[in-house]
């Protein structure tokens, strides 16, 4: 099932309301952690509130926006504050200390959320025929910039691929699987786990990160000596173009 965005932190990992894992001890271990660092208190640091972070103006025009709802559905089509901060940046310590001290310089000026490839290509083409910069996003988790709007783009589209998340066929004989490339880890286990088979792909970010950002940049996991890279279970895998699909 898709994560809920508004359910995970636009200026942190994971979710907004984190199991209390300190519980009664919370006293106990922040005082430890001051006698550690040798201070007397440790310094107060809140994030800066959505509601107070200018972001970038729109660079999109009313006919642009009404040419991506007819692509699409105005529904999937987000310009909303929470939709263009949470997609700003990734989640890697560099992006989390901007994120907290609402420094969004670049954000996208849409976020688009496609369902099929044919729906992913119309938007390709969109980008493409508009001068607009696109940006693929999966689960965000990106800890090298790769999902950072360039700050000299004409404007931004970052094409969000998680509601793409089902298991199209598993082939028991063949032993693979057709999968879109927005299903978040635990859900792509699951459905494999239930045919008797595993992927066995567990980076660090398995429970927030989708099967296409394990692709796209060639991610490891603690298992990935017995099963492999995505270079080695990788069949095959369709790709859009502004000229098609290959």
């Amino acid at each position: 099932m898709t994560i809920d965005r508004l359910k995970l932190a636009w200026n942190g990992w994971g979710w907004r309301k984190p199991p209390d894992i300190l519980g009664d001890r919370a006293a106990e271990v922040w005082t430890w952690l001051e006698n550690a660092l040798g201070m007397d208190s440790l310094p107060t640091t809140p994030a800066m509130p959505l509601e107070n972070i200018e972001l970038p103006p729109q660079r999109l025009n009313d006919q642009q926006l009404d040419r991506l709802g007819a692509l699409l559905d105005a529904a999937r089509v987000k310009t909303h504050g929470y939709e263009r901060v949470f997609h700003a940046r990734g989640r890697g310590y560099h992006d989390l200390l901007h994120l907290r001290a609402g420094n969004v310089e670049t954000a996208p000026d849409v976020v688009a959320y496609p369902e099929t490839t044919e729906e992913v290509l119309a938007l390709v083409q969109f980008c493409d025929s508009e001068n607009v910069q696109l940006v693929p996003y999966g689960g965000g988790s990106s800890v090298v910039g790769g999902v950072t709007p360039d700050a000299k783009a004409q404007a931004v589209l970052t094409l969000d691929t998680t509601l793409m998340d089902q298991v199209m066929e598993i082939d028991d004989e063949a032993r693979t699987a057709r999968v879109q490339a927005g299903i978040y880890g635990p859900q792509l286990e699951e459905a494999l786990q239930a045919k008797g088979f595993t992927l066995g792909h567990y980076p660090q970010s398995f429970e927030f990160s989708t099967l296409g950002g394990w692709i796209a940049h060639r991610g490891a996991g603690q298992q990935s000596n017995k099963y492999g890279k995505p270079e080695k279970w990788l069949v095959s895998a369709e790709i859009v173009t502004p000229q098609g699909i290959w």
